[in-house]
């Protein structure tokens, strides 16, 4: 049986500068924050157990995670910093060296960035009508190249990444053009 608790955040500003009555950034410049704290996750694995704290620990919910973008619009280009957060928890199943269990240590947070370019092409703009409805867009994953913490656990099997909650592939480029009809 699990239990948990939490909450989350998520706050959207448009980029056309107003919502309700009150300016939040100008023209052309959207912003977003989501987060998410679990204040408990709880489980009990057999019949009639006390329940046990399972929060921030390797396989686990991160009670703290968020992500956040700013962006800039002008006429057919955008762009898009976006930072990513991963909170701390505990590698508490170390592996074993030569027979001795390794310590049970604790697994630092991780903070990425990324990177969205685009450019519009819209539909009736007659000086380059066959890119009519074409955008062409950038995006480059782990801005910085950050690699993520180091975690010694028989969850990671042959890797010393924690592949559930970390991605192993470092800074990553994506091209993606689309056309619409």
């Amino acid at each position: 049986m699990r239990a948990w608790r939490g909450r989350g955040l998520h706050r959207e500003w448009p980029h056309g500068g107003r919502e309700r009555g009150r300016v939040l950034f100008w023209k052309g410049i959207p912003f977003d924050l989501s987060a998410s704290k679990v204040f408990t996750n709880t489980q009990r694995t057999v019949a009639g157990a006390p329940l046990v704290s399972v929060l921030d620990t390797i396989g686990n919910p991160i009670s703290w995670r968020g992500r956040g973008s700013i962006g800039f619009i002008s006429g057919p280009f955008s762009a898009t910093l976006m930072g990513n957060y991963v909170g701390p928890y505990t590698n508490d199943r170390p592996i074993s060296i030569l027979g001795v269990v390794q310590p049970v240590s604790r697994v630092s947070s991780w903070t990425t960035f990324d990177l969205n370019l685009s450019v519009d092409f819209p539909r009736g703009d007659e000086r380059y009508s066959f890119m009519n409805g074409v955008r062409l867009g950038v995006t480059v994953t782990n801005l910085f190249d950050s690699q993520p913490p180091v975690v010694r656990s028989t969850m990671s099997g042959n890797s010393s990444i924690d592949l559930f909650t970390h991605n192993a592939f470092g800074r990553f480029f994506q091209i993606q053009l689309t056309k619409a009809f």
